[in-house]
């Protein structure tokens, strides 16, 4: 946290000095908790990666880390990858170039469409193969941009529940 009003204040001392992210003040808890954990999530990751059965591949537990959590991970460090996310018979891959999801195909269905109908996966596991990669583009959102409008959509489906 910083309360120094000059940007060129808080990066210097931040170079090379391993500081993650800056909250400048006046901040909400709520975004301080937020940029918290996306980075224990990226440390979570690299510690993944470090016990791997296979180097370059990540499994793990949908219900230790959320498909959201995966990919604002995946975004924050950048990865180029494919993350694959299993929830029962559905099998959904999406592909990463420098954190932002390129590709994504959950059986007949691809794109951004594939991305908003498995972040609500809470059970299943997941697999993330730095090696593998794709050349298609079928999303047309940021990888942001992609989480915000899949929440927006979960939303608008629990509202017209609660409505009926």
């Amino acid at each position: 946290m910083a309360s120094r009003g000059d940007i060129e204040e808080k990066l210097r001392p931040a170079v090379g000095a391993g500081v993650e992210d800056f909250v400048p003040k006046p901040f909400f808890v709520s975004d301080l908790v937020r940029q918290t954990k996306k980075i224990i999530d990226r440390l979570h990751l690299e510690k993944m990666q470090k016990h791997a059965a296979r180097p370059g591949v990540i499994q793990g537990r949908l219900e230790e880390m959320s498909v959201t959590e995966l990919m604002q991970s995946l975004e924050m460090g950048q990865k180029s990858c494919r993350l694959a996310l299993q929830h029962g018979e559905e099998r959904c891959e999406m592909y990463f170039t420098s954190g932002q999801c390129k590709h994504a195909q959950l059986g007949e269905i691809e794109g951004d469409n594939a991305v908003y109908h498995v972040i609500g996966w809470s059970e299943g596991d997941f697999e993330i193969d730095f090696a593998a990669n794709s050349n298609r583009e079928t999303t047309t959102h940021s990888t942001t941009g992609l989480l915000m409008e899949a929440m927006r959509l979960m939303d608008e489906a629990n509202q017209t529940k609660v409505e009926s």
